[in-house]
């Protein structure tokens, strides 16, 4: 997995919403263990249109919808890491 690392500022923080900033288009390799847990908030919608907040999908899951070039690859996601590997992928929801 390749990370672009960006700086932002959550609502609380910035007056009329959120704020992403890309100082660099530098990429930095990171290992995936085979237990990561991936939350999405836009993956899928249910049947009024409203999108699933906090479905749990696989990384294959993931990675299919990255190739397919779905819209959620343009998305922010938090990235924790233990011991130097990716445990936990979340999608920040960006109205």
């Amino acid at each position: 997995m390749e990370v672009d690392f960006i700086e932002s500022a959550l609502p609380d923080t910035v007056r009329g919403g959120f704020k992403i900033k890309n100082t660099s288009n530098e990429v930095t390799p990171l290992s995936i263990d085979s237990n990561a847990t991936v939350t999405m908030q836009t993956y899928s919608k249910v049947q009024d249109g409203n999108f699933v907040p906090n479905q749990f999908i696989t990384l294959s899951q993931l990675i299919d919808a990255f190739n397919a070039g779905a819209d959620i690859a343009a998305s922010p996601y938090w990235i924790e890491t233990e011991n130097g590997k990716v445990v936990k992928i979340l999608e920040q929801y960006v109205p």
